[in-house]
């Protein structure tokens, strides 16, 4: 989610680029609403509709919840481990 100072550095970016002020505005409203919505989302970390009795979604549940762990395990040993770094990291 974009912070204040986020924002800034977009609308910067998009002046830059030949977005006049009503199209940064455009761009700052929508950024704002998606963020509005993540949040109220995020809220309850998507698990405002989960049925615990369920089957199914708890094996869904579980599946989402380990490739998250594995995801941040692997984003951790890409910077951790110095030879994995440039190759798998990100590019500039």
């Amino acid at each position: 989610m974009p912070s204040e100072k986020g924002a800034d550095n977009l609308a910067s970016q998009a002046s830059s680029q030949g977005c006049n002020s009503e199209c940064q505005q455009q761009t700052l409203f929508t950024l704002s609403a998606c963020q509005q919505m993540l949040s109220v989302l995020a809220a309850d970390k998507g698990l405002a509709n989960y049925d615990r009795n369920d089957e199914m979604e708890t094996l869904l549940k579980d599946i989402v919840d380990f490739t998250k762990d594995l995801l941040k395990a692997t984003v951790q040993i890409v910077y951790e481990v110095p030879v994995l770094g440039p190759l798998l990291g990100p590019s500039q």
